[in-house]
This record gives structure tokens, C-alpha cells and sequence, in this order.
């Protein structure tokens, strides 16, 4: 994006020099001496190393336009880039100026293709002096311009969809395609890179036929289709008005567009009644029965055959006791249907009631739109609690948000833990250290405070198959997962595997999750032995480590017995001597964990048959077992 196009477009210089980074004397000499612009632009570019990633920019951005400069970094460096952040900020900038301007500013479309939705706001003064505010709902035809509009005095979702409803019925059809702005009750958000709609919207679109899309942020062009008639009716029809009622103002307003319909648009250099007959053809037709806009709530039929809705009872048949209904709900009226099968029919109070509904509604909305999933399960539950007993807004509030933040917390530590590769989930508080009664408890216990992670030490646990060493480890990795850090878990024979590879391919691999982790545990060091090669890569993996994170070690091989494992002496003395360095080392000498249940039954069966014999069961020292 260039001065000229920005200074074209109406913005000021001010605006142009903040949007683009520059100085406003840059943006005011750009902007008097044009030719000094198509001198610059004719001067030869450098070369940047960054226009060998150009492709896989353009391709993110094409896949989703809301990736940041940061997200696009990142993962830049991951493949060899060794440029500057603010290089790539600049790149992203320029291709996703470049791709807005070619992806949308040519916006015309085929005739039935797309429509476009929007809301404005009007003011209209009453005799008490009061402000009354009005809603105008548009929707207009891109390949026609012909327009539907009304007023309303709600903007939820019932009378959004109700307007969609009695659009279509005044244009005859649906297009294939309706294009709506981020508007709160329609736009969710995007997931995966992909737009997210209200769960009754979709519903709606798949009732009659048409896909819903959402404009791309900060392209007010996309959609100036339907921004234009707001002004075009706001100084047209609005200015000057004599409102009196909203159904007199409907009214008027539909036949002042139908009056402008026999006129030449100013894009299409068309009469709109001539290309809308041209156009009305292609419209989809209108289903058999209107789409069901009333608000949904399900309830429980109750013993004594009644449903409860906002402090009242009703009362429906007894073959229902048990069963669940939907309440369908819309302004003074409330139908009770069973597998959708109409049952009965009421009508509901007027009142604070049905607003509150309402209300709960939007906030049920905006809290999917926030990504607050455990306040929307619980806010209800919650909120009767409070009216119970009587609790504060303050305390309220913050029962929600305690629940929220541990609802988050917890995911957090599911999704490090899924990605961790951690073999089993086993706490300290599982470790038998009876059945190892030579190991220091005091000692293991210490290191649950974390405190080696921050002085960025290490831990070895020694010692014989099925003592507890790879139990010890996922605990103390457990607790630095808890605690906020990230964690790996590999064994030896699959690091290796993994390094090797990193190796072969030219990678250095450091920003992978095995070297760059807080805490990386490297599990059955010693049961398979390592080439010479492999044996420099498990040193380098050690070195980049070394004072700069944490590295947990399982091995049942004593140190002396390394150097049969890794073949080069002076290479096992560089990875101890690293290792060992600010580390705490745990030799643990006692039974196998696995075959206990078997050493128990053996050594009872052994018993049994001394006592046989007649003879004094003894130890090796001889003596006397005690047999209890």
C-alpha cells in the first residue's frame, strides 16, 4: 500500500504517516511531488533473503488474512531464516495490503450470487424528550442493487432473522451466497483458520439454502454495497421525516425504494428494475415453510406434570412426566413441542421476565464469541446459587472467574501433557518408598520444589530395571507442567533416532521440543548401545543444553559403565562432566517394583518348605528371618 493509494482514498496525512510508519514531511513531499514516487518505484530493489520464503508468506496469508507478523516469524526461523523480526513486519504488511487491494477491490458478482446484510442506527426524538433508538436492516443484491429495508427496535437475534425472513419474501428468493460484517450475533470468531457463525444462524443458511460469509477485517470495500444505501437512505429518506409509528415508517420506506428502483445506478450505469428482472431468475426459491426464529429452551417435565419457565408453571400431558420439551419462545407467545411435535400453547406474561431471557441469551453469545466455555456451562447453577444465598456481584463475579481460570489451567496442563510424550501419568504421591527403603526420601522429595529447574541443574536417577527411576521422573515432570513449564519426554533410543535424522536432513534442530523444553527427561539411558557418530550427536544435544535448561536421566548403568556404552572415553568424560556439573544424582538400590508380587509368593514358598523340613529359616549372614 503507497502514499498516493492511501492519500486517494481520503486519508489524511496524518493517518497515512502513522499507518505506514514514516514521518508526515515523507507522506506531505510524496504527496506534492508525485513523480518523485514513480522515481523510487523504478529504482532497482535489493535483494532480501526473505524473498526466499515468499511463497510460503503469500500462502499463509491466502490461507488465513489474521495470521500475525509474529505467528509468520516464527515459524520462518524454524525453517533457516536468520533475518530481523521488524524485516518480516514489513514483508506481511505489503503482501496482505497487496492481497486485500486484488482479492476484494474488484467486488462485482453474478446475477443470484450474493447478498449483503447489514445494520444501521437511527435516532428519533419522542414528546417527552426522551431518545428512542431504531435499527435499520439492509440487505441488498450485489448484481442488482435492489434493496430491502426496515426498522426495527431490537437487534437480537429473533428480529435479525426475522428481517432475513421478510427480505426474501419481498425479493422473491435467496442468493447463494449473504456476506455480513463481525456483528456480534452472527460472527463468532475464527477457529482453525476458518469462520465461525452462531449455531441458529448455520441453522437458518441450511434451511434456505445460502452460505453465510463474514468480510475481511479492515476491507470497509468489501461490503460498500450495503454501507452506501445506509447513507443513500439516511439523507434520502431519514433527513427530514415525520416519524410517527414503526409500521407507518416501514411502510413509507418501502415505497420510497420502490420508487428508486426506476433509477440509473451509478456503478452498473443501469436501471435497477431492469437488472433485477434479470437477476430474479437466478434467485433460489423459498422453502415450503418459514425457518422458526423463536428462542429454544429445553426443560424437564416435572412429576405433577408441568414445565417451569421463568418463575411460572405449565402444565402439559401426563404421558410427558420425565421426558424432555422444548419451550419455543416469542414475544407473548410460548409453544411446547415434544420430538417436534406441537403439544401445546401459551401465552406468557409481559414483562422483566422475558427480558431477562434475553439477556442471558446475549451473554450466553458473547460468551462463545469471548471462548469462556466453563462460565456459559455454569453461569446458570451459579447464578441461582447467588439469588439463594445472597451473594454480592463481587463474589459472584469472582466465582465465575475462579472457575474459568481453572477450567483453563487445566486444559493447559491436558494439552502440555498430550504433547509431552510422557508414558504414563504417575504423581510422587504413588511412589511406594517402603518397598525402597535405601532411598533417601528426604533427598527425592526436595526436588519437588523445582528449584534445580531454575538454577538450570540436572537430576540422574541410577540404578537396576524397575525401581521407580522413570516413575520418579514423570512425577517431578508432572510438577513442572503444573508449575507452568514446558516438558519433554523421549527415551534414549528414539532421541537418537530423532537427532540422527536432524543430522542427515541438515537441521540443526534446536527450536524443536527436545531441545528447547525447560525440562526434558531422557528416559532408559544404557540399554542399547550408541555408535561412535550418534555418540557426538547425544554430546552436542548435552552441550546446547547445559546451563541453559534442565535435563532429567534415567539410566541402569553405573558411570564407570559408560564407557563401555558410548565407546570413546574422552567423549564420556565431556557429556559427565557437563551433566554432572550443578546436578543431583540418585542411586537406587532395591527390588524390581515389577516382580514383587512374584519375589513375595517364592519367598513364602521357600518358607513353607524349610519349616517342612524342620529346619530354622536363616540368611545368607545366618540369621534369623522373621516371619510374620
Amino acid at each position: 500500500m503507497d502514499i498516493l493509494t492511501l492519500h486517494r482514498r481520503g486519508l489524511k496525512q496524518r493517518a497515512i504517516a502513522r499507518k505506514l510508519g514514516i514521518s508526515r514531511n515523507t507522506v506531505k513531499k510524496y504527496i506534492d511531488n508525485p513523480e518523485l514516487f514513480l522515481e523510487g518505484a523504478q529504482r532497482r530493489r535489493r535483494h532480501s533473503q526473505l524473498d526466499l520464503y515468499q511463497d510460503n508468506i503469500k500462502a499463509w496469508i491466502e490461507e488465513d488474512s489474521d495470521y500475525r507478523a509474529s505467528w509468520i516469524y516464527d515459524r520462518l526461523t524454524s525453517m533457516g531464516f536468520a533475518g530481523s523480526y521488524e524485516i518480516v513486519k514489513r514483508r506481511v504488511r505489503q503482501i496482505k495490503d497487496n492481497y486485500h487491494k486484488v482479492a476484494y477491490m474488484r467486488f462485482e458478482t453474478e446475477p443470484g450470487y450474493q447478498a449483503q446484510v447489514d445494520f444501521g442506527e437511527f435516532q428519533v426524538a419522542k414528546a417527552d424528550g426522551s431518545v428512542q433508538k431504531l435499527f435499520l436492516f439492509s440487505m441488498i443484491l450485489g448484481y442488482s442493487r435492489k434493496m430491502y429495508a426496515e426498522l426495527i427496535e431490537r437487534c437480537d437475534l429473533p428480529s435479525f432473522l426475522d428481517c432475513h425472513i421478510r427480505a426474501f419474501e419481498y425479493l422473491g428468493g435467496v442468493s447463494e451466497q449473504i456476506l455480513y460484517d463481525r456483528m456480534k450475533n452472527v460472527y463468532i470468531g475464527k477457529i482453525a483458520g476458518k469462520a465461525k457463525f452462531n449455531d441458529t444462524l448455520v441453522g437458518f443458511a441450511l434451511h434456505y439454502g445460502f452460505k453465510p460469509e463474514v468480510a475481511p477485517s479492515y476491507a470497509a470495500w468489501v461490503k460498500g454495497k450495503v454501507e452506501r444505501p445506509y447513507d443513500f437512505i439516511r439523507e434520502g429518506f431519514w433527513r427530514g421525516y415525520s416519524f410517527i409509528c414503526l409500521d407507518t415508517a416501514n411502510a413509507d420506506l418501502l415505497r420510497w425504494l420502490a420508487k428508486k428502483d426506476d433509477r440509473v445506478h451509478g456503478t452498473t450505469h443501469e436501471v435497477v428494475k431492469e437488472r433485477f428482472n434479470r437477476e430474479k431468475p437466478h434467485l433460489n426459491i423459498l422453502p415450503p415453510q418459514a425457518f422458526d426464529t423463536s428462542y429454544r429452551i429445553y426443560r424437564k417435565v416435572y412429576k405433577d406434570c408441568t414445565v417451569r419457565f421463568e418463575g411460572n408453571s405449565y402444565v402439559v400431558a401426563h404421558t410427558l412426566v420425565g421426558r424432555q420439551v422444548i419451550l419455543r419462545v416469542k414475544e407473548k407467545t410460548m409453544r411446547i413441542f415434544h420430538n417436534d411435535r406441537l403439544i401445546v400453547t401459551y401465552e406468557t406474561p409481559e414483562g422483566a421476565a422475558m427480558s431477562n431471557t434475553l439477556v442471558l441469551d446475549r451473554i450466553e453469545t458473547n460468551l462463545t464469541r469471548l471462548r469462556l466455555p466453563r462460565i456459559r456451562e455454569i453461569l446458570e447453577s451459579v447464578l441461582k446459587a447467588a439469588e439463594n444465598q445472597d451473594k454480592s456481584h463481587l463474589s459472584f463475579l469472582d466465582e465465575l472467574l475462579e472457575e474459568e481460570v481453572a477450567a483453563k489451567e487445566q486444559r493447559r496442563i491436558e494439552t502440555a501433557i498430550k504433547i509431552s510424550g510422557l508414558p504414563f501419568i504417575k504423581s510422587i504421591d504413588e511412589f511406594d518408598f517402603t518397598f525402597q527403603p535405601n532411598l533417601d526420601r528426604q533427598q527425592v522429595m526436595s526436588l519437588f520444589d523445582l528449584a534445580f529447574i531454575q538454577q538450570k541443574g540436572n537430576v540422574v536417577f541410577l540404578g537396576p530395571p524397575g525401581v521407580g527411576k522413570t516413575h520418579l521422573a514423570v512425577s517431578l515432570a508432572l510438577k513442572a507442567c503444573q508449575a507452568g513449564l514446558s516438558i519433554y519426554f523421549t527415551n534414549m533410543e528414539d532421541l537418537i533416532k530423532k537427532l540422527s535424522k536432524d543430522h542427515q536432513a541438515g537441521r540443526p534442530g534446536k527450536g524443536r521440543s527436545y531441545y528447547k523444553s525447560s525440562l526434558v527427561i531422557v528416559d532408559e539411558v544404557g540399554y542399547t548401545p550408541v555408535s561412535r557418530e550418534e555418540c557426538n550427536l547425544f554430546f552436542r544435544f548435552i552441550a546446547h543444553r547445559y546451563e541453559k535448561s534442565s535435563t532429567i536421566i534415567t539410566s541402569n548403568k553405573a558411570f564407570s559403565d559408560w564407557t563401555e556404552l558410548f565407546h570413546d572415553p574422552i567423549i564420556v568424560t565431556a557429556i559427565l562432566d557437563r551433566l554432572l556439573h550443578h546436578s543431583v544424582v540418585i542411586n537406587i538400590k532395591g527390588n524390581s517394583y515389577r516382580l514383587r508380587g512374584k519375589v513375595k509368593v517364592q519367598t513364602m514358598n521357600e518358607l513353607q518348605n524349610k519349616k517342612e523340613c524342620g529346619s530354622n529359616p536363616t540368611t545368607e549372614n545366618g540369621s534369623i528371618l522373621n516371619d510374620r
